[in-house]
């Protein structure tokens, strides 16, 4: 299974809400091989957070990432075929998956 992205790159991490983005911020990919996604929220990434009819985002008040780095790995969701896992998804309160961008 070949990697959807390439190490180093940057993408979009969002999430979603009732199936609207909620908040989004660039990430550096780690890894990917097609099943699990690692990527990497450095010291000052910023965040966008879009209206949204749920209201703000508890981090609404903060415009970038102020800890350390954080390292996030994401798996596909087991029922979705591979092609499906960029599509969104309301979000369910566990810990976020990431939101690939188109």
């Amino acid at each position: 299974m070949n990697p959807v992205f390439a190490s180093g790159s940057t993408i979009l991490r969002r999430e979603v809400l009732n199936g609207e983005v909620w908040l989004q911020s660039p990430v550096t990919v780690i890894a990917d091989d097609g099943t699990e996604l690692a990527v990497l929220l450095e010291p000052g990434s910023t965040f966008t957070f879009p209206e949204h009819p749920f209201g703000p985002h508890p981090w609404a008040s903060f415009d970038h990432w102020t800890r350390t780095a954080h390292q996030r790995v994401t798996r596909a969701p087991q029922s979705q075929p591979r092609g499906d896992r960029c599509q969104s998804r309301p979000i369910d309160r566990r810990p976020t998956e990431a939101r690939r961008s188109p």
